[in-house]
């Protein structure tokens, strides 16, 4: 009996507070999890990928993009890394039928924002753009 294969889209998403200073160990934090995470998991699955013309999605932020931000250098750093990656990764994949993508979306309210040091009215102002 021939077994089906499922092919179901693999996405990468990462977090961590932003509002941390800048110091290298953060800055060494912050690319193993978005860069080392995303490249660790897609190295695990590649077999089962191509086997399945699989597709890889991952989360990067309009902050990785053309302007810069003082207040989450590192953040924007390893997002435009990721991005990097993530064409890398298209190039390379697409050739066995996996499709590689990413989405950078805006900010977005959440309790986070006030974990991150934000303060209620910030957070309210910030999420209303």
């Amino acid at each position: 009996m021939k077994r089906t294969v499922r092919k179901k889209p693999m996405n990468a998403i990462a977090g961590f507070d932003v509002s941390q200073p800048p110091v290298l160990n953060n800055f060494t934090r912050k690319l193993m999890i978005q860069i080392g995470g995303v490249l660790h998991l897609v190295t695990v699955a590649r077999p089962h990928l191509i086997k399945s013309k699989g597709e890889i999605v991952n989360v990067s932020s309009i902050l990785a993009l053309n302007f810069g931000n003082v207040q989450t250098p590192y953040y924007a750093i390893a997002k435009a890394g990721l991005d990097q990656l993530t064409r890398s990764l298209a190039v390379d994949l697409i050739e066995h039928g996996v499709r590689v993508n990413g989405v950078s979306p805006g900010i977005v309210k959440t309790s986070f924002m006030e974990k991150s040091g934000l303060t209620k009215e910030q957070a309210d102002k910030v999420g209303s753009l």
